[in-house]
């Protein structure tokens, strides 16, 4: 989590920005170094220190103390001391190199030396101090003013360190270190167990947090059982977590504090900032943490993204590109869209309004519908099923008089799907035949011959042994005048026969050797005239009353 965060106090005055200048505190450090301040025991000195070159020190401040403490980025920009022996803490002049700016008693009002002011940390504009005697936390502004003070759950205090947001405490409990997170309000968060991995060394007495690892780096000892609290292992750790690294420092030292000398927000890159342009718009290029705006950073850079949620979902309202979802963006948003293809073809399977393809949205799926008219009016000219309508699909339509979707063609709907009728070709239940062009169906009713005078209605001419016979059948009830029967055929050749019929009809035939040469349709015949020879066929339509089978 990063350390470096915006105050009201995060403008540092030139003079201030001379001296560090002057003193060589601006020079960044390598990225992967923790950088923080010893206090060397029983010597008035305070040193910088860095993890890359754990062996050596460098001289920064004389003055008598336990602990010290510079964070700018925490609001403060002096250093700070807490001084033990004589019950005070102090601040100084970062770069001055020697003495104190101010000096002020721990509780105000003189409170005796067994509250032993031992470790001081800035943290969100206030100068906290830790009463080790009695495990308080006491706040003060960094005008010196007393704030108000918070007890631990323990009576022996040892340390503390800020990760920039909260406030990490660590107690005594007799034989092992017990950790505390803090709020900014100084509620308790949480609570950690000393870290795995330690062995003896199991007693972390002071420690600072590096942004740039994520880790703690704290003074360790095997426990103080009497002794005094120095020590010359650093412990690299997570909190409630593993130890990572053991350093050894180059002289026994009674507090190790925070040394951030970059400000976010005065205009000038340093540190690990990745840029720094001096305001508090934070949906700028550059966020009030002095990091480069990015997709993800949960901040909505104007005129860039069009949302930042700072997570990589893409189903929900803003994708992992910082772009408000919508339908086509290739991202299924849950509870909103069916589907979303990413594209702009509204015949697949995910239409164009990110909703599946179903028959009657009113738009054609290819290769699956054959027509979407988007109603539920089966009998137009796209069904329901989402076909082209036509004969057999069950729906009448158009100009169909019926559609009982079947192949059946002599049911009650033929598979033209008009309704049965005499003359259609189709023989159907009730008809005996149905064919216009055979003589011998007649209204679709079959019609027999004339044989050993049975009477019909019908005239027929029969041809035997070569003769032409003219015959004349009345028909019953009515009365006819036939003549007929004159054979004129000499040698089997063909003669001509007459018949004259009286009834409804009339009808004269000449015939060949006595067959039927042609027909009318509707059971008259007539035959064309060889050798002179005549055969008549009167078809008596009308003229008798037809006998049906």
């Amino acid at each position: 989590m990063r350390s470096q965060l915006r105050s009201s106090y995060s403008h540092i005055s030139g003079l201030t920005i001379a001296a560090l200048g002057v003193a060589g505190l601006l020079a960044p450090a390598p990225a992967d170094a923790a950088e923080a301040l010893l206090s060397r025991r029983n010597q008035s000195q305070v040193h910088t220190w860095d993890s890359t070159d754990p062996g050596s020190s460098v001289l920064l401040h004389s003055t008598k103390c336990n602990d010290a403490d510079i964070n700018l980025a925490q609001g403060s920009d002096h250093g700070w001391i807490a001084e033990h022996f004589g019950d005070y803490f102090g601040r100084f002049v970062i770069g001055s190199n020697n003495g104190l700016d101010a000096q002020y008693n721990l509780g105000q009002n003189g409170l005796t030396h067994y509250n032993y002011p031992k470790h001081v940390t800035v943290y969100n504009g206030e100068v906290v101090v830790m009463g080790r005697n009695n495990g308080t936390l006491w706040r003060y502004s960094t005008d010196g003013a007393e704030l108000g003070n918070v007890k631990t759950p323990q009576n022996t205090g040892q340390g503390m360190a800020t990760d920039g947001v909260d406030l990490f405490v660590s107690l005594w409990t007799g034989s092992v270190s017990q950790f505390v997170r803090y709020d900014n309000t100084f509620a308790v968060q949480e609570t950690f167990n000393n870290p795995t991995g330690m062995g003896n060394n199991n007693n972390i007495f002071d420690m600072i947090f590096d942004a740039g690892s994520g880790h703690f780096f704290g003074l360790a000892t095997s426990g103080e059982g009497g002794t005094g609290t120095q020590s010359t292992t650093v412990l690299e750790f997570e909190m409630g977590g593993a130890v990572v690294d053991s350093y050894t420092i180059p002289f026994a030292a009674d507090g190790i504090g925070a040394y951030i000398k970059v400000v976010c927000g005065d205009g000038v890159q340093e540190g690990d900032e990745e840029c720094d342009d001096g305001n508090d718009v934070d949906s700028d290029e550059c966020t009030n943490a002095c990091l480069a705006a990015t997709c993800g950073d949960s901040i909505v850079q104007e005129g860039v993204e069009e949302c930042d949620d700072g997570n990589d979902v893409d189903t929900d309202e803003c994708t992992s590109a910082c772009t408000a979802a919508a339908c086509g963006d290739g991202f299924v948003q849950e509870g909103v869209e069916a589907c979303d293809d990413g594209n702009d073809v509204d015949g697949d399977a995910c239409t164009n309004a990110c909703a599946e393809a179903v028959c009657g949205d009113g738009i054609v799926q290819e290769g699956v519908e054959g027509c979407d008219d988007g109603n539920d009016v089966d009998d137009d000219a796209c069904s329901n099923a989402c076909v082209p309508a036509g004969c057999g699909d069950g729906v009448v339509n158009g100009d169909e008089a019926c559609d009982d979707g079947n192949d059946v063609n002599d049911d009650e709907c033929t598979n033209t799907c008009m309704l049965p009728a005499c003359g259609d070709g189709i023989v159907q239940a009730g008809e005996e035949c149905d064919d216009p062009r055979d003589p011998s169906c007649v209204d679709c009713m079959g019609v027999d011959d004339t044989t050993g005078g049975e009477t019909t209605g019908e005239t027929t001419g029969e041809t035997t042994g070569g003769d032409t016979t003219g015959d004349t059948t009345g028909g019953t009830s009515d009365s006819s005048t036939g003549t007929g029967g004159v054979d004129t055929t000499t040698g089997g050749s063909a003669g001509t026969g007459s018949e004259t019929t009286t009834g409804d009809d009339s009808a004269t035939s000449t015939g060949t050797d006595g067959m039927i040469d042609s027909e009318d349709g509707c059971g008259c015949a007539s035959t064309d005239s060889t050798g002179g020879g005549l055969f008549g066929l009167a078809l008596l339509l009308g003229v008798g009353r037809r006998r049906r089978r």
